[in-house]
C-alpha cells in the first residue's frame, strides 16, 4: 500500500486513510462483525491505538495494510503452484 492519502466512503460520510476509527467502522471496512474486530483488537492480530483502558481505534491504513498482506495469489489456472 502507497503512503499516499485515499478515502473512502461509509454511508454519506468520508474517511480519510489517516483517520482512526472504531470498532464499528473498522469491522465495516474490513467485512467483518465488530464483535471478530474486537477479539483480533484484544488478539493483538491487527493493529490498534489504545488511548486509555476503554478506547482502542484502528488507522485506517493499517486495516487496508493489513488486508493487503492477507492476500492470497493464485496461479492462472486457479491452483497453487507445485514444485
Amino acid at each position: 500500500m502507497s503512503d499516499e492519502q485515499f478515502y473512502i466512503t461509509i454511508g454519506n460520510e468520508f474517511i480519510g486513510s489517516n483517520e482512526m476509527v472504531n470498532a464499528g467502522v473498522a469491522a465495516k471496512i474490513m467485512g467483518l462483525s465488530p464483535r471478530t474486530v474486537r477479539d483480533y483488537a484484544t488478539k493483538r492480530i491487527i493493529p490498534i491505538y489504545k488511548l486509555n483502558d476503554r478506547t482502542t481505534r484502528f488507522l485506517v491504513s493499517d486495516l487496508y495494510e493489513w488486508l493487503d498482506s492477507k492476500r492470497v495469489d493464485i496461479n492462472e489456472n486457479n491452483s497453487p503452484n507445485v514444485d
